[in-house]
């Protein structure tokens, strides 16, 4: 078994069901709190295709709720887009 980022990931599902997620193409319908941690959690677990679809942009108010709300006034798809790229091979901000 690899030694690598998704080692604990390849060991939960085994290689076949590693394989289907790195195979996956997923649909995640906004970015906000569930939608961005949803994102992140998918591309960590090596999921190989994610769309993301939403038009805001973080707000200050975001910050006590949303993952990368850090980047105030910065377009939430393309933030997540650009975090979730060393994780997985396709994000797809739209």
């Amino acid at each position: 078994m690899q030694n690598d980022r998704f080692t604990r990931i390849r060991w939960l599902f085994g290689e076949d069901g590693f394989s289907k997620l790195q195979s996956a193409k997923v649909l995640v319908c906004g970015a906000g709190g569930v939608g961005g941690m949803c994102v992140d959690a998918l591309a960590r677990s090596g999921v190989g295709s994610i769309t993301l679809i939403d038009k805001d942009i973080f707000d200050v108010t975001n910050q006590n709720r949303q993952i990368y709300s850090e980047n105030v006034g910065g377009v939430k798809v393309l933030t997540l887009q650009i975090k979730t790229a060393k994780f997985t091979a396709k994000t797809w901000a739209v």
